[in-house]
């Protein structure tokens, strides 16, 4: 029963994102701050436009995110273990001590990115366009 009702809420949560209704999900975890997000696994390939969504402590683990636009986006502290975010828009979005070990960045634009403290272990950034990012205590 307990899988199961983890499933509902996965699904809930894809079908949310999925609209690009930014305003109704940031709503949705200020009034459910403790709620899990556990996307792994989940293919949004070139179907997410959520920018400036609350993604904050997100497992995002080995999901789909080529062409994201996640433009000022909170990923601050998410789990985006071999997530694939190649050609992602990322400007000024923000992954504070997130971990992003073998993240694919390929083509990703991170302009004024904040990834401090941030795990970019074995990451791809060939071809990322990082100006203006940080990268305080990043490793």
């Amino acid at each position: 029963m307990r899988e199961e009702r983890r499933q509902k809420v996965k699904q809930e949560q894809i079908k949310m994102l999925q609209t690009g209704n930014v305003h109704a999900w940031n709503k949705w975890r200020e009034t459910h701050p403790k709620a899990a997000i556990d996307l792994r696994g989940v293919s949004f390939d070139g179907l997410l436009n959520v920018p400036g969504a609350e993604l904050a402590g997100a497992n995002l683990t080995k999901v789909t995110l080529s062409g994201a636009n996640l433009t000022e986006a909170n990923l601050s502290e998410a789990i985006l273990e071999m997530v694939e975010l190649d050609v992602s828009q990322l400007f000024g979005a923000v992954l504070k001590k997130a971990k992003l070990n073998a993240a694919d960045l390929r083509r990703a634009v991170a302009k004024y990115a904040n990834f401090s403290q941030a795990d970019l272990s074995k990451a791809i950034i060939v071809g990322a366009d990082l100006e203006g990012a940080l990268f305080r205590e990043a490793v």
